[in-house]
């Protein structure tokens, strides 16, 4: 009985110090290393895809054979198709564009006129039926192919009011889809009474943006590279912004930083040096903390561990 209470109080102490010690003396430990990295802030949401286009029907009844590949962009004049009827008819591109046979019936409703309308974005946010129209036979009057104009394109966004002060507008964004990503611009904020729309705009290219109405993407409203600090180790001492670091010879020293963008619990701030303007309007360098600095994790207690490491 004796040696097996040695042996548990041998597993005990064993446990402790394996697995417990390490996590006091983390705890403990007053610095954390600097180290590089990103942070981005964005938001999952539902956007609906909005762009100029004119759906165009066949003006006669036949087969019809195809010259246009789909989402091609294609010149004013351009034979898009023939069709064989009780006559020809040569179906020619009526303005530079690009061409898609993809239709969902809101090419009419959702237009860059009818952004602001609320009440039309909400009930297709659920998902729509998408028909390809590159058939072989068609009936007159049946749609023939779209024709997307202009380069630009929306994904409008409706957005609770009280999440407004995520958006500016003018500012720069990134749109990611399931398998792309393009770069954008909030173009408009349209304020209603307790839901707004969030409009962003891009003249960029994917593969299916044609045929995107209703999907759900990552907004990346923010997203920068430097080195990452806690909020915590961060201080202000007549006016300057900046954090302790730990010098070879255990002393703390106050060095600037300049902060880039902050998520709450942490900052992305500039790494070696950042500039400032003068009042005569030019710019001065500023030295600022390193990668593998090693800064005091609470800035609130730096006068303790100064006065322990004997540096100011």
């Amino acid at each position: 009985m004796a040696v097996g209470l040695l042996l548990f109080i041998v597993c005990a102490l064993l446990y402790i110090y394996i697995y417990k010690v390490p996590e006091i003396t983390g705890a403990l430990t007053p610095t954390v290393i600097v180290e590089y990295g990103e942070m981005k802030i964005s938001k999952k949401v539902s956007a609906v895809i909005v762009r100029d286009e004119r759906v165009y029907p066949a003006e006669i009844a036949g087969s019809v054979s195809y010259y246009v590949d789909n989402n091609t962009k294609t010149r004013k004049g351009t034979k898009i198709c023939d069709i064989y009827g009780a006559e020809t008819k040569r179906v020619l591109c009526p303005e530079t564009g690009v061409v898609s046979y993809y239709f969902d019936g809101y090419e009419s409703v959702l237009t860059p006129d009818t952004l602001a309308d609320i009440d039309t974005l909400v009930p297709v946010e659920g998902g729509i039926e998408v028909s390809y129209l590159y058939k072989d036979e068609l009936s007159q009057s049946e749609a023939l192919y779209k024709l997307i104009r202009g380069e630009r394109w929306y994904a409008a966004i409706v957005v609770p009011n009280e999440e407004l002060g995520l958006y500016q507008d003018g500012a720069p964004v990134r749109l990611e889809f399931e398998s792309s990503s393009v770069d954008a611009f909030i173009s408009k904020i349209i304020v209603k009474d307790s839901e707004s729309i969030v409009v962003t705009a891009t003249s960029k290219y994917f593969k299916d943006y044609d045929r995107l109405r209703c999907c759900e993407l990552e907004l990346v409203l923010r997203d920068d590279k430097g080195l990452i600090v806690p909020n915590s180790a961060i201080s202000s001492i007549d006016g300057n912004t900046g954090v302790f670091v730990k010098k070879i010879d255990g002393k703390y020293k106050f060095e600037r930083v300049k902060v880039i963008n902050s998520d709450g619990e942490n900052s992305v701030v500039y790494a070696d040096s950042f500039s400032v303007l003068r009042e005569d309007g030019l710019t001065d360098t500023v030295p600022s903390i390193s990668i593998y600095d090693e800064i005091l994790k609470d800035a609130s207690e730096s006068g303790k561990w100064q006065e322990a490491s004997g540096g100011v």
